[in-house]
């Protein structure tokens, strides 16, 4: 998926923008995105989780690592 140009105000701690599982090679590549409210630095651009065949997914991570998870946490821009 591919999410560019996206302002998201009042997201709460935990919260992400995108959800993929890695280990069916989903990927989001996210570009200019704007965080505001009170929590936005505690919300998370990308999540990763394992699929699994029973239950909920298991989380595997929130960090950028170019293949998954596409997106340079410096580009963040945080609103007041």
């Amino acid at each position: 998926m591919i999410i560019s140009k996206l302002t998201a105000y009042n997201g709460t701690a935990g919260q992400f923008i995108a959800g993929i599982n890695f280990n069916y090679n989903d990927s989001a590549t996210i570009t200019d995105l704007k965080l505001g409210g009170a929590s936005a630095h505690k919300v998370n651009a990308c999540k990763k989780f394992v699929r699994v065949t029973n239950g909920e997914p298991k989380s595997n991570g929130t960090d950028a690592d170019g293949k998954y998870c596409i997106y340079d946490p410096a580009s963040i821009t945080y609103l007041s």
